[in-house]
């Protein structure tokens, strides 16, 4: 809370920074625009991949004559209810073979069908009606110029999005781990580009499904490799985010997906 001194110099704006890592991986920025005497700024551990220990707090009070105070108000002491969200477990695979084989343009399902899949596994478990990948590929290919059209096989972003929409649903691009942990929180569904790691090997990218929530985790529905599925650290997702023009062409290669 700050308030403004009756006499004192005139508040344009509060800044206030917040973080429970020593390396302050969580930190994150809270502004506020005085609208009277009295302000009042909101911290929620979402923000901070809800984790609970001593939150540092440093307030920042820009003045109207371009002057800036700052004020370190120490640390709090912070212990978050977990809130998990049981995930939903559709599953489909790309290599399944009835489908594995099928082309579409430059490739087949096997070989670039992960967002195809991804996506008919979330809006099976969203609409609750069986929604099979070929389904969407079909849809992917023969609709738009986002699946298999280039040299380069597999579904750029906007594929994710225009599918979402064709199936009556919303989608939102999230850019940071505390916008990813609030869609899943709140129970949403979200598509993940990821480069090099547990999931595929480097060069390639591939698509994958996170649904549920535990403790900073969140659960991962793998298209390609079922012995993939698990929970895994939001920290871990995002820190091998795909970086690829396909995944990235609208911003971040992360989407949620939700009615």
């Amino acid at each position: 809370m700050v308030d403004q001194a009756p006499q004192g110099r005139q508040i344009q704006k509060i800044r206030v920074a917040v973080w429970s890592e020593s390396n302050q991986g969580n930190l994150s920025w809270y502004d506020a625009t005085p609208t009277g005497t009295h302000t009042e700024v909101n911290v929620s551990t979402v923000n901070h991949k809800n984790l609970a220990g001593n939150y540092t707090t440093h307030v920042y009070v820009d003045y109207t004559d371009n002057t800036v105070e700052g004020f370190n108000l120490g640390q709090t002491s912070l212990s978050p209810r977990n809130r998990r969200v049981e995930p939903q477990t559709t599953y489909y695979s790309q290599r399944d073979p009835r489908w594995a084989s099928k082309w579409y343009g430059v490739s087949n399902m096997d070989q670039s069908g992960c967002v195809p899949t991804s996506l008919a596994m979330t809006f099976t478990d969203i609409l609750g009606t069986t929604v099979a990948p070929t389904t969407v590929a079909d849809y992917l290919y023969y609709n738009t110029n986002s699946f298999n059209k280039t040299s380069v096989a597999g579904t750029d972003a906007e594929g994710i999005v225009s599918a979402s929409k064709n199936w009556g649903l919303k989608s939102n691009m999230l850019s940071s781990i505390s916008s990813i942990a609030s869609a899943l929180l709140s129970g949403q569904h979200v598509l993940a580009a990821v480069g090099a790691s547990q999931f595929i090997n480097y060069p390639y990218t591939h698509e994958i499904v996170l649904h549920g929530y535990d403790n900073g985790k969140t659960y991962v529905r793998d298209p390609f490799n079922a012995a993939n599925n698990g929970w895994y650290s939001l920290d871990y997702i995002h820190g091998v985010k795909s970086t690829d023009p396909m995944d990235t062409k609208l911003g971040a290669p992360f989407f949620s997906i939700f009615a």
